[in-house]
């Protein structure tokens, strides 16, 4: 597979037929294990290895408990281990009990490395969002990065910022796959009409949706003080989602900040996975305030629901978006986020068409294609075993 800076369509046709041809997975079924595995409550992991093990890929997931993992993958047993979100890997009660829990993986990865196992290591952040013991979670990124074989990033501007953060010298072990979507993995068939009437919004507003977890990075108190420069009775701000329970100060601000506006609402707490259509059909324009961002499933997730979206140009947001389906703003300019806002106001009947764009872009990142390119990873590995 092709690891330029672009991923064109002819690239893509090869992917396709390397997948579908290929003489390693004809002869030579690969056996891979996936680590922490999250695949029942996580539509990402569902989805990749749903389609991984249709392929004929023999899998296994790896409960986030188990930390030493050459008890659970024997000698010989496994071309691939397959790593996602390492955080699982050094929580602990303590800064002490983190880094012996954390020795006790690298030993273990070492292990699996010099038994012929290879690392595939799928970057979705640069760090924990929780910024939980910094100092292991700063060893272990980087451990994984030098013992990996490769490494997947979501998009070409992750992939620059992986290899300067960690010192990757032989940046081609760092893939590019994009990050699929969500097209099929959430229930879409609630009107707009019925899902403002359930959120008591009314029907001829203009509705901004920020979703997800509430994090200091994302924005949020950025984000109102913006939204009520807008002095406007037909907008209104949805959020949707839950805090951390360490977040205290930023729910307590969020709270002061919205008091006394009837055009925000807030709805707090785990969003089960059947009402996330209410609130995405409910929504214009899903709103992406960030400061910083690696990787964005959120993003992905509103371009699968055919919203416009408002996000800054950084990063990953600048490559998957482009002005066409989206209201991209400088995050360095203090009145930028209010005058992408604004400009939503204004271009209130380019919306649909604007959501529709961005569908037809996401609609490309499947979950087949996705898996098909993961595969290629995986063979380049083990074809150079």
């Amino acid at each position: 597979m092709s690891n330029s800076s672009t991923y064109t369509g002819k690239q893509k046709t090869q992917s396709l037929n390397d997948f579908s041809e290929s003489e390693l997975t004809q002869k030579r079924f690969i056996k891979a294990s996936y680590a922490p595995d999250f695949s029942k409550n996580n539509p990402y992991q569902k989805q990749l290895y749903e389609k991984l093990e249709q392929s004929g890929i023999t899998l296994e997931g790896i409960d986030r408990r188990k930390i030493f993992l050459p008890t659970i993958i024997k000698r010989g047993d496994t071309d691939i281990l397959h790593l996602h979100w390492l955080h699982a890997y050094f929580r602990a009660e303590s800064a002490i009990g983190s880094l012996l829990k954390l020795v006790r993986f690298l030993s273990g990865l070492t292990i699996l490395k010099l038994r012929g196992t290879k690392i595939v290591w799928t970057a979705h952040n640069l760090k924990n969002h929780e910024n939980l013991y910094p100092l292991s979670d700063r060893i272990c990124t980087l451990s994984v990065s030098k013992l990996a074989d490769a490494i997947i990033a979501h998009s070409y501007a992750a992939k620059s910022e992986l290899c300067q953060t960690f010192h990757i010298k032989n940046t081609e072990k760092v893939f590019v796959v994009p990050h699929g979507n969500y097209v099929e993995a959430y229930d879409n068939r609630i009107s707009r009409q019925e899902a403002r009437k359930q959120l008591e919004i009314p029907e001829s507003s203009v509705v901004f949706l920020f979703f997800g977890m509430i994090r200091w990075y994302k924005g949020v108190p950025e984000l109102i003080d913006a939204f009520q420069k807008l002095r406007s009775k037909d907008a209104y701000l949805v959020i949707a989602g839950r805090f951390r329970n360490k977040d205290k100060g930023l729910e307590n601000l969020i709270q002061e900040k919205v008091k006394g506006n009837k055009n925000i609402k807030q709805v707090l707490g785990f969003i089960p996975e059947e009402e996330v259509q209410t609130y995405m059909n409910a929504s214009d324009v899903v709103l992406f305030p960030y400061r910083k961002s690696l990787t964005s499933g959120a993003l992905i997730l509103a371009m699968s629901f055919r919203r416009a979206c408002v996000a800054p140009k950084l990063g990953c947001m600048e490559e998957v978006l482009d002005e066409t389906g989206s209201f991209l703003y400088d995050p360095s300019s203090s009145d930028g986020l209010a005058h992408a806002l604004e400009n939503v106001l204004h271009r209130t009947h380019d919306l649909p068409d604007m959501g529709e764009h961005n569908y037809q872009l996401a609609a490309e990142w499947s979950w087949e294609t996705v898996a098909q390119m993961t595969l290629d990873v995986y063979r380049s590995c083990v074809e150079r075993a």
